[in-house]
């Protein structure tokens, strides 16, 4: 296998950004490596799906988002809507919220020693059509398993306050 690893910085934030390229040809087996992959992007469908619920509240505290995110994806995994057990563990959800910070999806604020987040408003707008196109868009990168439109009915497990 070929790989060809890639490091850039940007100019705005002083971020930045690991760029790994695989050559598929020379690899025996490719799909041992979207195996490795695949729970990751279940992970980031899942948390990009969640931020759904704030539709209506706009701002949630984020300990009990966590909270009700797992617990909605451990539903969706026994349901069989989840292929992978690796997609409800709560590091892993965390980190994916912590991916949507950074590409600018949400939005975290400290409010008397309490962390809120909220989508960005950019991903609000229209009806968070936005949001929509980046479910959809995650939701390609695993075969067979999301096709748009994505139906669910997350309101039972995040309640409105």
């Amino acid at each position: 296998m070929k790989c060809l690893v890639s490091c850039s910085s940007s100019e705005k934030k002083g971020k930045q950004n690991l760029i790994l390229f695989f050559s598929l040809v020379d690899v025996g087996h490719p799909d041992f490596y979207c195996f490795l992959l695949w729970p990751y992007i279940e992970t980031y469908w899942l948390a990009a799906v969640g931020l759904f619920t704030m539709a209506s509240t706009g701002m949630q505290v984020e300990k009990i988002f966590n909270e009700r995110l797992q617990r909605f994806a451990t539903t969706l995994y026994y349901q069989g809507d989840l292929s992978y057990f690796e997609s409800i563990n709560k590091e892993t959800l965390k980190n994916a919220m912590l991916l949507l910070q950074e590409l600018g999806v949400i939005e975290r604020t400290t409010v008397e020693k309490t962390n809120l987040i909220s989508v960005n408003s950019q991903y609000r707008e229209n009806g968070f059509k936005k949001l929509h196109e980046l479910v959809e868009q995650i939701g390609r990168c695993v075969p067979g398993v999301f096709s748009p439109p994505v139906q669910l009915t997350i309101d039972s497990y995040f309640p409105s306050p």
